[in-house]
């Protein structure tokens, strides 16, 4: 299952929100034609909002947009990379404009920004999260001295070292270079658990074990608390690593101005429970590097197989060269067999040893970093076997021959193009098993 790959755990260091690269532009939404998170009364809160505020509604579209690049100035400025970090920068910059006063009115702001594409869902999504989680401080601030107790679950870890556990976090951190959601999920990934409820429990045990021995001080240990007891609203998507991704990737490959998008497959939910997106998993699964090499691979068969022509250079021995051109439909079949090779050589690449490929993967890189534009997206979206696996299985090939050498040959006549590009890595993939690395068998040197 795809969702499997959403609990590999990729470690980087990001340095997205002090990247110098990054423009508040970026995050505007052209890749998603429609949002699951905003609900008609959403609509209602955003004009009651309006209203109580006495906003003009066209000074709030012209200026809206700045909360987001102040932020990200300022984050850049101080070289902060907490998500909680962001979201108190994000939070001021909103008072300092006048459109809040209380953290609860964040929720219509940023649902605002999102009706007027100035943010994605992705975005809306951990920012809708970071607010809950504020507001969940703000409530249970008058009991902080709440005990948790489990009389009845077993501590799996009371022979853990906590102090060496607590070694490098051992105080409450600035949120700029010391994030107290990654302290806890620090601390969380070197217990024993049986289950995510039981984690809940066993980092509670281990919490106050470290303050009873004065490793940690009462404020730090409610604070680790409160987000260990609200476990929906620190998992996910990094606001860091959302933005790497968009720095590093988002339309690099595009050529003119963004536009709007019109392609409803990035807004498929994958994982109800999470409404987790097929576009927000290419965030979540892969880090920037990997987005690029699978885009990458798209780019250069579409090259490939486009080329105006392809030779064979032969340099003999008296050192002169023998020529061979290759017929359109050699071209054809070695450009299959290097996508071959190249699938190949990433399924055992280092960088992609946790994570298997997917044909989707390689379709939302290509549409993240621009390679792909909306009307080739529908023309993609016309091989209506992998998009729909309802359609049976003989129907998925009746646009493809294979020869008994597992090499495929589209039926559809060129000029061959990114679409066609991407038809020869669906057959592929159809051919490839995704949970198995290759075989020997599976020889992309011999490419005639």
């Amino acid at each position: 299952m795809k969702l499997a790959s959403l609990l590999t755990l990729t470690v980087i260091s990001f340095s997205a929100l002090a990247d110098e690269s990054l423009d508040y532009l970026k995050l505007r939404n052209n890749k998603e034609s429609r949002s699951n998170l905003i609900e008609t009364k959403n609509f209602s809160e955003i004009k009651e909002w309006i209203r109580e505020y006495e906003i003009d509604e066209k000074a709030l579209y012209q200026k809206s947009g700045l909360v987001l690049r102040d932020a990200i100035a300022e984050v850049r400025k101080n070289e902060t990379i907490c998500d909680y970090g962001f979201y108190k920068t994000f939070k001021q910059k909103a008072i300092n404009y006048g459109y809040i006063r209380r953290t609860a009115d964040l929720h219509p702001f940023l649902n605002y920004l999102r009706t007027r594409n100035f943010i994605d869902d992705v975005f809306l999504k951990m920012m809708r999260k970071l607010v809950d989680l504020n507001l969940v401080m703000i409530q249970t601030r008058a009991d902080l001295t709440q005990s948790y107790s489990y009389p009845f679950t077993p501590n799996r870890n009371k022979n853990i070292s906590v102090l060496e556990l607590f070694d490098q976090i051992s105080t409450m951190p600035d949120e700029k270079n010391s994030c107290v959601i990654d302290n806890l999920q620090s601390i969380q990934s070197s217990l024993t658990f049986t289950s995510e409820s039981d984690k809940v429990k066993q980092t509670s045990f281990v919490l106050e074990e470290a303050l009873d021995q004065k490793i940690i001080d009462l404020k730090y240990y409610n604070m680790l608390q409160l987000l260990n007891q609200n476990p929906d609203l620190v998992s996910g998507l990094k606001v860091r690593k959302y933005l790497a991704v968009v720095s590093k990737t988002k339309d690099i490959f595009l050529k003119g101005e963004p536009t709007k998008s019109k392609v409803n497959l990035t807004q498929n939910v994958i994982s109800k429970k999470e409404m987790i997106t097929e576009r927000e998993r290419l965030y979540r699964v892969y880090t920037p590097e990997q987005i690029l090499m699978l885009s990458e691979v798209v780019n250069r068969t579409s090259q490939r197989i486009s080329a105006k022509e392809a030779n064979i250079v032969f340099t003999l021995q008296d050192d002169t060269n023998d020529n061979y051109k290759l017929t359109p439909l050699e071209q054809y079949r070695v450009s299959l067999r290097i996508l071959q090779k190249e699938m190949n050589e990433l399924k055992r690449s280092e960088l992609f040893k946790e994570n298997n490929i997917y044909y989707e993967d390689l379709v939302m890189s290509a549409f993240e970093t621009g390679l792909i534009s909306s009307s080739e997206f529908d023309q993609i979206l016309k091989f209506e076997e992998f998009w729909n696996p309802s359609v049976p299985r003989w129907k998925a090939y009746t646009d493809f021959g294979f020869t008994i050498a597992q090499t495929a040959t589209f039926l559809a006549p060129g000029p061959w193009n990114v679409v066609g590009a991407i038809a020869l890595i669906l057959t592929q993939s159809k051919i490839m098993a995704k949970d198995r690395q290759p075989e020997p068998v599976d020889n992309g040197n011999v490419v005639l």
